[in-house]
C-alpha cells in the first residue's frame, strides 16, 4: 500500500507543475546503492561493538564522504563474512525501500 501511495504521488507531483518533469530519477544514485548494500548494518553494528565509531567516521563530514563511508562499510563487512563463511539472508524491508527509491 505505501510502495502504491508513493508511485501515485511521483507521478502526479510533475503532472500538476510542483516539481518539474525532467525524466531524471528524484533520489540520487548513491541513495538508491545504499539498498543494495547487503552488509552495511551488520558492518555498523560491528563497527560499534569494537567501538571504533569515532575512528571510522574522523573527518567524514559532506554528503559525498558519508556516501563513501557507506559503500567502504559494506565492503569491508561483506568481505569479514564471506572469509568467515558466514551466510545471511536478503533483508526483506530493504527491498521494499529499493522499489521505493527506483523511482
Amino acid at each position: 500500500m505505501f510502495i502504491t501511495r508513493c508511485r501515485t504521488f511521483i507521478s502526479y507531483t510533475p503532472e500538476q507543475g510542483v516539481i518539474p518533469n525532467t525524466g531524471r530519477k528524484f533520489v540520487e544514485q548513491w541513495r538508491r546503492d545504499t539498498f543494495t548494500y547487503e552488509c552495511l548494518k551488520r558492518g555498523w553494528n560491528r563497527i560499534e561493538e569494537l567501538g571504533e565509531g569515532e575512528k571510522w567516521t574522523k573527518d567524514v563530514e559532506t554528503e559525498e564522504q558519508w556516501a563513501h563511508l557507506m559503500w567502504r562499510i559494506n565492503e569491508w563487512q561483506c568481505k569479514w563474512e564471506e572469509a568467515n563463511d558466514m551466510v545471511f539472508g536478503k533483508d526483506i524491508e530493504a527491498l521494499d525501500h529499493w522499489t521505493f527509491l527506483s523511482y
